[in-house]
């Protein structure tokens, strides 16, 4: 197992020999990893990731091959360690008719587990710890600031 912060860069490596000449093919939880801009050695001994991201965690095997047969390694686990994000877009300053139902959602990443609080007009709201809040049957007198 390898523990590494987002944005950090790690390396796995394999060590074999054998009679021919030896091919190489990293997987990523069963997928077979190709090289881009932030992974290098994808079909070499040393597999290289740089600027560590959330997606990036998961299993890592090689499976080395020859003219004469092929080994898979055993696997490696990477964790990404982060500090909670806002990962995407979300709605601001939404206006709605009374009697209206709305849901606020900010889409949070990091490392689980997470723990949020929705926030109007500077106090917490008892209770509403996820990432969506639902507001049924709005009213004029829930207008305002809400943050999570």
């Amino acid at each position: 197992m390898q523990i590494s912060h987002i944005g950090s860069n790690v390396t796995f490596s394999v060590a074999a020999s054998g009679g021919a000449s030896l091919n190489y093919q990293w997987f990523l939880d069963g997928r077979a990893i190709t090289n881009n801009s932030r992974i290098n050695g994808a079909t070499g001994p040393a597999l290289n990731i740089s600027n560590l991201q959330m997606s990036d965690m998961g299993a890592y095997a090689v499976v080395v091959s020859n003219a004469f047969g092929s080994v898979i390694s055993s696997s490696s686990t990477l964790t990404v360690i982060s500090p909670p994000f806002v990962a995407g877009q979300f709605t601001t300053n939404v206006t709605v008719g009374a009697g209206t139902d709305i849901t606020l959602t900010v889409p949070v990443q990091g490392t689980p587990p997470l723990s949020c609080y929705w926030n109007f007009n500077g106090v917490n709201l008892a209770g509403q710890t996820n990432t969506a809040l639902s507001l049924i049957n709005v009213q004029p007198d829930i207008s305002g600031s809400y943050l999570l």
